[in-house]
């Protein structure tokens, strides 16, 4: 599997300064909603290429998907490979996620996968929320696995990094 991670930029005038320009009534925000405002989407592509396994680890290493709280992500998933996949997580019934394209959402009690036929793309959209350490309560990163139900032992790694957070806390 070959990943490549884009960040757009959005180009214009900050909507809040706008707003205090404009004169208007200026609405507070949580901290997870400022984040989705200032920090760019984050796109990856991930590219199932045909091998024994499903996915195609680059030169042996577990692919590894980087995403941020409160920054909307994108995962671009094209099936280059010559069977279905699937493609799932458990972060999948965690948060709303949004299928576009080719593919086809399949529930479960325990579970919410995505299958991919031969030579389909398919776009997941989600924003994933902050969690907090049970014993701290500080916000921390969040780890998931993601794999083909189809091909267990084909899989990767979801990492989403926390954005708020005191250096040094306090």
């Amino acid at each position: 599997m070959r990943l490549r991670v884009h960040r757009f930029v959005a180009w214009g005038i900050p909507v809040t300064a706008a707003i205090m320009v404009m004169g208007l009534p200026f609405k507070s925000v949580s901290a997870v909603e400022q984040a989705s405002i200032e920090a760019p989407p984050i796109k990856v592509e991930v590219e199932i290429r045909e091998t024994e396994k499903g996915f195609n680890p680059e030169k042996g290493n577990t692919p590894a998907i980087y995403t941020t709280t409160g920054v909307p992500t994108t995962i671009v998933v094209r099936n280059k490979d010559h069977v279905t996949h699937g493609f799932t997580s458990r972060l999948f019934k965690e948060v709303p996620v949004r299928m576009e394209g080719q593919g086809t959402e399949l529930r479960g009690k325990d579970f919410k996968s995505f299958h991919l036929e031969p030579g389909k793309t398919m776009t997941l959209h989600f924003t994933a929320s902050s969690k907090e350490h049970p014993m701290t309560g500080q916000p921390e990163t969040q780890w998931y696995l993601f794999w083909c139900d189809l091909h267990p032992e084909a899989k990767g790694e979801l990492y989403i990094v926390e954005s708020r957070g005191e250096i040094g806390g306090g």
